[in-house]
This record gives C-alpha cells, sequence and structure tokens, in this order.
C-alpha cells in the first residue's frame, strides 16, 4: 500500500525555494525549528491520510468477515467429506479382498463392500457437482 499524496513528505512543499531564501537570514536554531516543524507537519498530514486508509480498511474487513467465516465452514465441511468418502472407499476396497476368503459368506462381505464403494464414490460425486454448482 503507498501512500498518494500532493505533497511530498519530510518538509518539502512547494514554495520551499522561497522558504529556503527565507532561512538563509535565520540562525541555525530557527532554521532546524522551522525544519523540524515542516517534518511534524507533513508527518501529521501522513498520519491523518493513513488514518482515512485504515477506515477504508476496517469497513472492508468488516464487510468481508461473514463472508470469510462463512467459507471456513464450508471448507471444514468440504475436507470432512473428503476424509468420509476416502474411508468408504478404503474399507470398501479392503472388504472386496476379504471377501475372497471368507467362503460361504462371501456373497454377503461382497455387497456389503460394493455398497460401501458405491457410498464413497456417491459422497464425492455430490461434493464435486456442488463445488460445480457454486461456480
Amino acid at each position: 500500500m503507498g501512500i498518494t499524496s500532493d505533497e511530498p513528505s519530510g518538509g518539502e512543499h512547494r514554495g520551499s525555494r522561497s522558504k529556503n531564501a527565507q532561512s538563509a537570514n535565520l540562525s541555525p536554531s530557527s532554521q532546524l525549528a522551522a525544519m523540524t516543524r515542516d517534518r511534524v507537519d507533513a508527518l501529521e498530514r501522513d498520519k491523518r491520510l493513513l488514518q482515512t486508509h485504515v477506515g477504508r480498511l476496517q469497513a472492508e474487513v468488516d464487510r468481508l468477515g461473514p463472508e470469510n467465516a462463512r467459507l471456513q465452514a464450508a471448507l471444514g465441511q468440504a475436507e470432512s467429506f473428503s476424509v468420509l468418502a476416502s474411508l468408504l472407499i478404503g474399507v470398501g476396497g479392503f472388504l472386496v479382498s476379504y471377501a475372497t476368503f471368507t467362503g460361504k459368506s462371501a456373497d454377503r462381505w461382497a455387497n456389503v463392500s460394493a455398497g460401501l464403494l458405491l457410498a464413497g464414490v456417491s459422497l464425492m460425486v455430490w461434493q464435486s457437482s456442488q463445488r460445480w454448482q457454486r461456480r
């Protein structure tokens, strides 16, 4: 963020040549006091300018606060669904492999694992479709 101002800081005003000519007639302590006063004035102008920028930025933060909270909640929900879908797919994949070793109950284990895989994949597809609908 840059500070934009018509007058540069540091006490250099548009009429600085006439001040320099006047300051040649002043004592060194008077010149120092005048330069210090000019610098203080420039800093006060910069302070007022920065305070207006702070006011604008605070209004922007206040405006964006609720949206930020909503986005954080949506991100947390998306991360939770991703973990759940990955777990469902992982457990379903394990149970498909396990079903081949169960003998008579292989059909039941295969159906359970297919249900878990289908639920995990469905959850991921639903999450992706929600993401695309928001765009």
